[in-house]
């Protein structure tokens, strides 16, 4: 597997100015019909938002899908959701100690004149949902801050990428170093291991 950095999905916002963190993993499949197969699992992996842990269980920090108003569901991520991460060894009483991210697009595009098929959920920080105070995520700066995951399909190679946007009025002296609570090596082994 090797890293390369590829263009941005039209899903990942763009970046007037602020921080910013790309990071894309690809593999060859034998064929591309065999990277047809890979991309649909890859693609469920990544709605299945619990079983983010069991993919990667060394990650630390646990998620659970919820719905719009923060109760748990048992089912695939959709748009309007809410993901909770609750990240180990934070103890801000205030906010539940819980991180809370929305989904708020989920896209699928098909261009089977070029073999090619994408697969992209972007996030954005938001308030905690049970807070009637409106309170802010533990570790992120506020709700301009956006994730992006993408799984691309292209003949037999599929690439996984994540793409971190923080707006420039936002920045603070730990947001370099942690996004959304997590550092790199985390989130990239996160899509390493939902790649499978």
């Amino acid at each position: 597997m090797t890293i390369a950095m590829q263009q941005n999905h039209y899903l990942v916002p763009p970046h007037p100015g602020g921080l910013k963190k790309d990071l894309e993993l690809q593999t060859v499949a034998s064929t591309a019909e065999d990277a047809e197969y890979w991309f649909v699992d890859v693609k469920d992996r990544l709605l299945d938002v619990n079983s983010w842990n069991k993919y990667c269980p060394d990650i630390s920090a646990e998620f659970r899908l919820t719905d719009g108003r923060g109760m748990g569901v048992g089912r695939h991520a959709r748009r309007g959701d809410l993901i909770r991460m609750d990240i180990a060894g934070n103890n801000a009483v205030q906010t539940g100690g819980f991180d809370w991210m929305r989904i708020e697009a989920i896209e699928y595009d098909d261009y089977p004149d070029l073999s090619m098929e994408t697969f992209a959920v972007r996030v954005r920080t938001e308030k905690n949902p049970l807070d009637k105070n409106g309170r802010k995520n533990v570790d992120t700066p506020d709700n301009d801050a956006t994730f992006t995951f993408v799984v691309e399909r292209r003949a037999s190679k599929l690439f996984t990428s994540y793409h971190s946007r923080i707006d420039a009025d936002n920045v603070d002296d730990a947001a370099p170093n942690a996004w959304f609570g997590l550092p790199d090596t985390e989130w990239s082994a996160l899509i390493k291991n939902i790649m499978g």
